[in-house]
């Protein structure tokens, strides 16, 4: 799964269970980071995701498969 765009050779991927890690820098307090998450055979799922440093979060995004 490519989270990103995929219009961007250099999009991360997720590993084969579909979890994928960002690192937020210790000079950045707050950090928004918009994500587009896209799998073939289901629909696209667009999400802002707020990064705080020094804290672990963990989001859950579903996709809903394509009809």
């Amino acid at each position: 799964m490519i989270a990103g765009t995929s219009s961007c050779a250099t999009s991360p991927h997720t590993d084969t269970n579909g979890y994928w890690v960002a690192d937020v820098p210790l000079a950045t307090p707050t950090l928004y980071w918009d994500v587009r998450l896209q799998k073939a055979g289901f629909f696209d799922a667009g999400r802002r995701f707020l990064l705080l440093q020094g804290q672990t979060v963990v989001y859950v995004v579903p996709l809903q498969p394509a009809s």
